[in-house]
């Protein structure tokens, strides 16, 4: 019933019917899997401005899915996506921009992008303008408390990656007052992500005795947690 309901609608013009049911196509979801049709309902609703439609088109050329692959073209539907507000349009233009990926390589254009998507809360792009701001990246100069305010609102998301980068900041006092006990909060929370930088810090802390009781047994557990992950300094300090 629901799938007429919606076949009908989109052959009225509905654009969000229509962008349903190129889910639908595209997914085979209540319907046989047919790409053609998926791209053009996406198309009939795009059309009509339908923000999903259009990254779903960006993400069909992208991929050469059910049509020939187009990075332009993916900008393109990309691009208007973005503009209305889709943030996963914005991170994947970031991405394309940032590393010259079937488009001119943009610093401006990826700062741009990452910027708004961060701004919007998103821990991945809050991220990744927190590396900009402590590496430095175009336009962007080094600003460390700037870094920590964005590597902050990405940790509190638990992005593994910026905990580990504010334990980094906190354990140097980069940016942040020095603090050992903010260094092993954040590195503990992101070694249990996995994150292997993480735990190969944690275990130096332990092994070091910095700002906690020397614990060998406690530094060769993480050791050996970040060497099974392929963190090669390491399996160097396993005993």
């Amino acid at each position: 019933e629901s799938i007429r309901w919606t076949l009908e609608s989109a052959k009225q013009g509905n654009p969000h019917a229509q962008f349903n049911l190129g889910n639908m196509y595209r997914f085979g979801d209540g319907l046989e899997m047919d790409l053609n049709e998926s791209f053009s309902w996406f198309y009939k609703a795009a059309l009509q401005d339908q923000m999903y439609a259009q990254f779903s088109l960006g993400e069909m050329f992208y991929y050469g899915e059910g049509i020939g692959q187009d990075f332009l073209k993916a900008e393109e539907f990309f691009t208007k996506a973005a503009e209305m507000g889709s943030v996963e349009a914005q991170l994947n233009l970031a991405s394309m921009y940032l590393q010259g990926q079937g488009v001119n390589a943009d610093e401006i254009k990826s700062i741009k992008w990452y910027l708004s998507a961060a701004q919007k809360g998103h821990e991945y792009a809050q991220n990744k303008v927190g590396m900009f701001y402590f590496f430095g990246y175009g336009k962007i100069e080094i600003n460390l408390s700037e870094a920590a305010n964005w590597f902050k609102k990405a940790a509190n998301q638990d992005n593994s990656d910026a905990q580990f980068m504010l334990g980094f900041m906190y354990h140097n006092g980069k940016g942040v007052e020095k603090s050992i006990i903010n260094a092993l909060s954040y590195y503990r929370r992101s070694a249990l992500q996995e994150n292997t930088d993480a735990q190969y810090y944690l275990a130096i802390i332990y092994e070091l005795g910095q700002g906690v009781d020397i614990d060998i047994s406690e530094s060769q557990k993480w050791y050996k947690m970040s060497c099974d992950n392929g963190h090669l300094d390491a399996c160097k300090a396993i005993n």
